[in-house]
């Protein structure tokens, strides 16, 4: 498989929202599209916008504006987005937008509401976050996340939009501590969870995440659920286990990242390992990870522990997928840099593969643990 990438760099004038429209009634172009190429098998093209004079960090350029084309988000950032965005005060729009600070924040994420915009918002100083995990801000809880962080003893607050939405707070105190009950007390009583019209769980955790406290913005927790009748699930058909398949190497393999899942305090994903190949192929083993911050540099001390001792032999058909779980506590991204794309080797030898995460980076930090299990096939234990 090849993969061709195409930067379409824009001299910094085009920020200027005259020069917006002139920009948006470019011709999509394909620099490849219907060019044979021998020998090659697959062959996708990728392009990146970026406009804005780039500041380097890390060795790496990082525009003021910098997105995909086509978005990789169907409802995510598309270049009118971006550059709208940017007209609208943002510091940087990338994969996520960047605000002057808290007010700003609030300001963008109404902005980009009331467009449909799917985007993660962070202040430049990394104190407040708003994690939309795809969908489009909530101003009110946006606001919830910048007064959180507003209050003393409190380093950051993160706004975290998943199917459990949460803010997290983290404090500069022990949790036992005056200044964090008073921030719990203030949590007890907001209103927020009215506001954005369902309940938000909170979570204060002190330096080092030695403890957590825990409860429901407003006091408002959700109704306790019904019983239901546990639907049966039709079982999955193993894959043969041909003894004669090779073993996949890395150009058998396209890597991707399948999803991401959030539960409270924990977070879960799914590597993907497609045989793109002409003949089944087997793994056998743990993927090797790395996890890369947004400027391109490795988190220092992630450790990746196997969530077994042993792992099975998997022979993949053609066309289909092994998988790999991920799973890691929660930790606030608050002043440090979050994951914004993977390193994989899925197989001994093979080259390692960049994965970008997508529109919204992964929490897992410098001092992360991460358990991971070995390839398997799809609904076998993952």
């Amino acid at each position: 498989m090849v993969r061709r990438r195409v930067a379409l760099l824009l001299g910094a004038g085009v920020l200027v929202l005259g020069g917006v429209a002139a920009l948006l009634a470019w011709r999509p172009w394909d620099p490849v599209a219907d060019v044979p190429v021998p020998g090659v098998r697959t062959l996708t093209t990728s392009a990146r916008v970026v406009a804005g004079e780039p500041r380097t960090a890390g060795g790496v350029e990082l525009f003021p504006v910098d997105v995909p084309y086509p978005s990789a988000n169907p409802g995510g950032i598309g270049v009118e987005d971006a550059f709208a965005l940017r007209e609208a005060g943002a510091v940087a729009v990338r994969g996520i937008v960047e605000a002057r600070g808290g007010a700003a924040l609030v300001e963008l994420a109404g902005f980009a509401a009331e467009r449909g915009i799917a985007v993660s918002l962070e202040t430049g100083d990394r104190t407040v976050r708003y994690d939309a995990y795809g969908g489009v801000p909530d101003v009110a809880a946006a606001r919830l996340a910048v007064d959180a962080a507003s209050r003393d003893g409190v380093d950051g607050a993160v706004y975290v939009a998943s199917t459990e939405p949460h803010v997290q707070v983290s404090m500069t105190t022990a949790v036992g501590a005056p200044e964090a009950s008073a921030v719990a007390a203030w949590l007890d009583r907001h209103d927020a969870s009215t506001a954005v019209g369902h309940p938000v769980a909170y979570v204060l955790t002190e330096p080092g995440y030695a403890a957590r406290l825990e409860g429901w913005v407003g006091g408002r927790a959700p109704a306790e659920p019904e019983p239901q009748p546990v639907p049966t699930v039709p079982a999955t058909e193993p894959w043969p286990a041909d003894e004669r398949a090779p073993s996949c190497t890395g150009d058998d393999l396209d890597v991707s990242l399948a999803g991401v899942e959030a539960a409270l305090g924990t977070r879960y994903a799914s590597l993907s390992a497609r045989n793109v190949s002409d003949r089944p192929c087997a793994v056998a083993g743990f993927p090797e990870v790395a996890f890369l911050d947004g400027d391109g540099a490795l988190q220092e001390g992630v450790d990746l522990v196997p969530d077994r001792d042993r792992a099975a032999r998997v022979v993949v058909p053609v066309g289909e997928e092994a998988v790999a779980a991920l799973l890691w506590r929660a930790a606030s991204g608050t002043g440090r840099q979050l994951t914004a794309a993977l390193e994989v080797v899925p197989v001994p030898g093979a080259a390692p593969v960049l994965v970008r995460v997508g529109e919204s980076p992964l929490d897992v930090v410098d001092g992360s643990e991460v358990r991971t299990s070995p390839w398997l096939q799809a609904g076998d234990g993952t």
